[in-house]
């Protein structure tokens, strides 16, 4: 039962994420699109713009599962039991998790596959390090959830401001002027 009331709690701490998959479908072509046609200024703007949002959709979230979580968990599922504290660090956690997807989207339309991935696989270990150190069953899945995502945002947040940067630095016209001036081999 214990396993159960825990899962109903994390499913409602994910409600941002839910939300947030519509976005994202639509997020990764129009971030290509201003990439790939060199228009870096409005590439910069619009994903601090999402960032922004997407910061913002988290602390609510956070404050509100801090708040009203176990209330409106009591009212949707008749074995919940978490506390506000517990399904703060989950909210916490999704929002952290929303925020890192947002950058992944941002590293992927400007060609930051690889720094994507190791940004993930250096997330995870953090988790499972974090995991590791906590002998609290649920303490462990949020505290790890938590420190996971962060640690994801830190990573993709730098891969991005470096890719954002280098991709600014190379004016699409120049790349145009150079490829038109090479012959065409085939």
């Amino acid at each position: 039962v214990r396993d159960l009331a825990f899962a109903s709690a994390f499913f409602l701490s994910r409600v941002p994420v839910l939300a947030f998959q519509a976005v994202q479908g639509t997020l990764l072509p129009k971030l290509a699109g201003l990439a790939g046609s060199g228009r870096h200024g409005e590439f910069r703007r619009g994903v601090f713009q999402l960032l922004a949002v997407v910061v913002g959709i988290a602390v609510l979230g956070t404050v509100l599962a801090l708040l009203l979580g176990p209330t409106v968990g009591e009212i949707l599922f008749s074995d919940f039991s978490l506390s506000a504290g517990g399904l703060a660090l989950l909210a916490a956690g999704s929002g952290a998790f929303i925020v890192a997807l947002t950058l992944a989207q941002a590293l992927m339309a400007l060609g930051g596959h690889r720094l994507m991935t190791g940004s993930w696989a250096i997330a995870l270990v953090a988790c499972a390090g974090t995991m590791a150190a906590v002998s609290d069953l649920e303490l462990r899945v949020e505290v790890g959830f938590l420190v996971g995502a962060l640690v994801a945002v830190v990573a993709m947040a730098v891969a991005a401001w470096s890719r954002m940067g280098r991709a600014a630095e190379t004016p699409i016209d120049s790349f145009i002027e150079a490829i038109e001036h090479e012959p065409l081999e085939i």
